[in-house]
């Protein structure tokens, strides 16, 4: 069996990836130029060099604002678990066609859905998320977070995913 970064390379994966390889790079340039590299970007034969670290470009918290956010209506927004809980009920209504494979890099077979909307896993290794499980990231420091994320950094974890998966 071939080693998992040739599966990937051999896929279309890789070739997603690759042509997606200028995206955050051309916006080093500015909102102008990286909108238009960006659109030009998918033919380019030049891979743009990514500029500083996302560790060494995070400003301190005193330089920004928190962005104030209405609460939800019930109407045309909602809280972040009616919204997951009801469009997983749409998902499984609307997109029925199923396709059950192996999947070469993961050890259990998964059942992808597939639709216009796109492609969705669902994990059949009977396994389940609970709330209060240990932590699967490790940190070298665990202060670091208490010690300068938070009074430096304004607690940046809990802004890394739109959706506010991460708390």
């Amino acid at each position: 069996m071939e080693t998992y970064w040739d599966n990937v390379k051999d896929s279309w994966i890789w070739e997603e990836l690759y042509r997606a390889r200028n995206y955050r790079p051309a916006f080093e340039y500015g909102l102008i130029p990286g909108l238009a590299i960006s659109a030009l970007e998918q033919e380019s034969p030049i891979t743009l060099k990514h500029g500083k670290p996302d560790h060494e470009a995070t400003d301190v918290a005193p330089k920004h604002h928190p962005i104030q956010y209405p609460k939800p209506d019930g109407v045309f927004s909602f809280d972040v678990p009616t919204s997951l809980h009801s469009y997983l009920h749409y998902w499984a209504r609307v997109h029925t066609t199923t396709l059950s494979v192996i999947c070469p890099f993961y050890p259990v077979q998964n059942e992808f859905v597939i639709g216009l909307g796109g492609l969705m896993v669902w994990n059949k290794s009977n396994t389940n998320h609970e709330h209060d499980q240990p932590a699967h990231l490790r940190l070298r420091d665990p202060e670091i977070p208490k010690l300068v994320n938070l009074p430096e950094y304004a607690g940046p974890e809990s802004r890394y995913c739109p959706a506010r998966v991460y708390e």
